[in-house]
């Protein structure tokens, strides 16, 4: 990213550092507090949950380490493909008022 202006960190460059754009990321998707990843341990799914809930965010998408589990990032808008029918459903489910 690069920052244009006058005030502090203009024209700084920032970057991921290599490490962690080495790292091989999982996408957990979590719509309404259901995550939706049938191979996420409980303790990982539960995270991803609470931090959708902490975000105050309906839908989120949660990139994980696929080796240690380790956080990488999070997004409000992810790709909801990776997610498959089952986001689907629950994305309409969620658009009709149902929970």
């Amino acid at each position: 990213m690069y920052r244009q202006g006058a005030g502090p960190g203009a024209g700084v460059s920032t970057r991921t550092p290599a490490a962690s754009r080495s790292r091989v990321a999982r996408t957990v998707i979590v719509v309404d507090g259901r995550t939706f990843d049938e191979q996420l341990p409980d303790d990982l799914s539960d995270g991803c949950a609470r931090l959708a809930c902490l975000a105050r965010t309906r839908i989120l998408g949660v990139d994980l380490d696929a080796r240690t589990g380790a956080f990488i990032g999070a997004s409000p808008r992810p790709d909801l493909r990776l997610g498959g029918d089952a986001v689907v459903e629950a994305l309409a489910h969620a658009l009709n008022g149902a929970r």
